[in-house]
C-alpha cells in the first residue's frame, strides 16, 4: 500500500514528526516524494482473550459475517 499507493494510512508522519519535530518541519513539504521510500516494517504481537467469542466486524454485513464464519469452521474441521 504504501508504494503502490503512496499512502500513509497508519499515519507515519504523525509519529515521525512528534519524534523527530526539527527534521520534519524541513521536510514536510517533501513527505509524499519521501514516504513511498521509506523502508518500513511491522510486527505484531495478539493476545487472544476469549477463543471463540466472536463478533462481526463493524461495517460487514451480516450475511457476509455469517458465510464467513461458516468458511472458517469448514477449513478448521
Amino acid at each position: 500500500m504504501q508504494r503502490q499507493k503512496k499512502t500513509d494510512i497508519v499515519d507515519f508522519a504523525a509519529a515521525f514528526h512528534r519524534k523527530y519535530p526539527r527534521v520534519w518541519e524541513k521536510n514536510k513539504q517533501r513527505w509524499d516524494k519521501i514516504f513511498p521510500e521509506v523502508k518500513t516494517s511491522v510486527e505484531v504481537e495478539a493476545h487472544i482473550i476469549r477463543p471463540g467469542n466472536v463478533s462481526a466486524p463493524g461495517g460487514m454485513p451480516r450475511e457476509d459475517y455469517r458465510r464467513w464464519i461458516s468458511f472458517t469452521r469448514q477449513a478448521l474441521d
